[in-house]
């Protein structure tokens, strides 16, 4: 097997009040063109998401309750206090889906100020591998506050690398048994 081509690329999508639900990613699109020419070729192809970043900027919801964590507090505590700072709080949902399959729901609160917040970790420990014909999708998900989002929105990033890998027909391929 060649490696016949290494890609990467990278789709920003913005959640907003007039849009509540996007594609983030088809692969389909994503891959268009890149068989042009290898007709010849037996050809796999590997496409895999390995970032998910959310840029928020909610100034519309009330400020959230910052949790209280202290340098010497456990993971477990770290995250208690994380959790019950944000059901406290106004806050909104978002959910990735693939193939309208969910693989991810967030909540998401105002801090009071544009903040980025990774998700691949959430989803996969490395890389989500998509099939040729998977569509990765974000929606926002009302959690009791409503979806007006006015002003606000959330862009979201994914980055994600291609590689096709194959081998040239060969059709004067011939075997033969040594008792012939």
């Amino acid at each position: 097997m060649a490696g016949l081509l290494n890609s990467s690329g990278t789709t920003i999508t913005r959640l907003e009040s007039s849009t509540l639900k996007s594609d983030l990613i088809i692969v389909e699109d994503e891959i268009i063109g890149l068989f042009d020419g290898l007709s010849d070729y037996k050809v796999g192809i590997i496409f895999a998401v390995v970032d998910i970043r959310l840029q928020v900027n909610l100034a519309s919801l009330n400020l959230a309750t910052v949790p209280v964590i202290r340098p010497e507090d456990s993971s477990a505590r770290k995250v208690k206090q994380t959790i019950t700072s944000e059901l406290a709080s106004e806050r909104l949902g978002i959910e990735l889906k693939v193939n309208e399959k969910s693989i991810l729901r967030k909540r998401i609160v105002n801090y009071g100020k544009s903040n980025t917040i990774p998700l691949m970790s959430k989803i996969s420990g490395t890389a989500k591998y998509l099939g040729r014909g998977d569509i990765l999708s974000a929606s926002l998900v009302d959690l009791g506050y409503g979806l007006t989002l006015g002003d606000d929105y959330i862009d979201i990033a994914c980055d994600y690398l291609i590689e096709l890998s194959g081998f040239k027909i060969n059709n004067d391929l011939t075997v033969k048994f040594e008792n012939e």
